[in-house]
């Protein structure tokens, strides 16, 4: 093996992290220190891809966008509170309460919690509002999505024959 560096990181792969505690990511990531201070792991961007590589897979996709956003070149710092505010925003969202009111009362209140934070992924604002709400809700969002999602289709076909129809002709187009 090369340098220091790379034997702390080996030696902290091998090294068992604790489970990830969704109720104190910050507690969590104390812990995750002390293991990276136990095996002598003190670059940034080895502790960056060392906790990547150890992430759950919900807490992935609490940042999801900022690791592909990154391509690896992510520093370790920016994850920590990334996923911090992140798990602190879902913790938040997940205590709202439909209660009395309607579906789309509610999804406007856990929208207005979710924009404090601008990093929040918009997936889980509708995960967690999909999980809140009535199946009969759910089967009509659904069908919403996909009556919405086939509009998307046939207005982009019906943009590509205007554009054929412009290159080539109007007669060409209508073929």
């Amino acid at each position: 093996m090369g340098n220091t560096n790379e034997t702390a990181a080996f030696k902290s792969i091998a090294m068992p992290f604790p489970p990830y505690n969704a109720k104190n990511p910050t507690l969590w990531f104390q812990q995750i220190e002390s293991c990276f201070q136990c095996t002598g792991v003190t670059d940034e961007l080895t502790r960056y891809h060392i906790l990547v590589s150890r992430l759950e897979p919900d807490v992935a996709e609490l940042i999801e966008h900022y690791l592909i956003k990154n391509d690896g070149s992510g520093n370790y710092k920016g994850l920590k509170t990334m996923i911090i505010n992140n798990q602190k925003t879902k913790n938040e969202l997940e205590k709202l309460q439909i209660g009395e009111c309607t579906p789309s009362q509610f999804l406007r209140q856990i929208q207005e919690v979710a924009r404090k934070n601008p990093s929040f992924p918009d997936s889980l604002v509708k995960s967690i509002w999909m999980s809140s709400v009535s199946p009969y809700v759910k089967e009509v969002s659904d069908l919403r999505y996909a009556q919405l999602r086939l509009a998307d289709i046939s207005y982009a076909k019906a943009q590509k024959k205007l554009r054929l129809g412009w290159l080539f002709g109007a007669s060409q187009a209508r073929m």
